[in-house]
């Protein structure tokens, strides 16, 4: 079980740097356009990184937007913004609207950052649950069969049963799974038989 659930950690790991790096390259963006005309929200990298999350969780997204499209002066619930009392506030010194550049910005970091690679990272996520649970059903399966296996040879051939032969058909077992799977697969099925028969068929002298 533990197998496919560290698959899908990592593979759930590289798709969490990979937003990382995509929230860094659009917040490096952002201060680059933005920040002249919206230093509230992409005044510093901090609160650019704050503003890029905020846009892809949605969260008044379109605040944001509109304040890069239209301007700082002509976006009615924009400008001045303040952050404290003491702080004098963030003042729209030098308005520049955007217009669709902004409109591509915001919708690429809602599409990108805010719905694809997150469900790219939940599907991951619960592929990796249902390998595992896959496998745990199979190994349940398997060692009811085995233990039915079991006990009917204990029952129609209790003279041959024996804890030390049970034993040899373990070690026997894990000799032909090569790779620890617990199943064998045609590969190893051909390895074990070409084995056998290099050293026990073909060493049988012929009249």
């Amino acid at each position: 079980i533990i197998e496919p659930l560290g698959d899908g950690m990592s593979s759930a790991l590289w798709v969490c740097l990979l937003i990382a790096i995509l929230n860094y390259i659009l917040a490096c963006l952002g201060m680059i356009l933005f920040r002249d005309n919206d230093p509230f929200h992409f005044g510093s990298l901090d609160s650019a990184f704050f503003s890029i999350w905020r846009c892809e969780t949605l969260d008044s997204w379109d605040v944001v937007l509109g304040v890069n499209m239209y301007g700082c002066d002509a976006y009615p619930r924009a400008y001045p913004i303040l952050r404290g009392p003491s702080s004098g506030g963030f003042q729209c010194a030098s308005p520049k609207p955007w217009g669709y550049v902004a409109v591509a910005f915001f919708v690429t970091t809602v599409v990108f950052g805010g719905l694809i690679l997150p469900t790219v990272l939940v599907g991951i996520v619960a592929i990796s649950f249902e390998r595992a649970w896959n496998k745990y059903s199979e190994e349940t399966i398997m060692s009811a069969i085995l233990e039915l296996l079991i006990g009917l040879i204990e029952d129609q051939m209790p003279e041959w049963w024996s804890v030390d032969r049970l034993r040899l058909i373990k070690t026997t077992f894990s000799f032909m799974d090569a790779d620890g799977m617990g199943a064998l697969d045609i590969q190893e099925l051909e390895s074990t038989l070409s084995y056998l028969i290099k050293v026990y068929v073909a060493a049988v002298p012929y009249d």
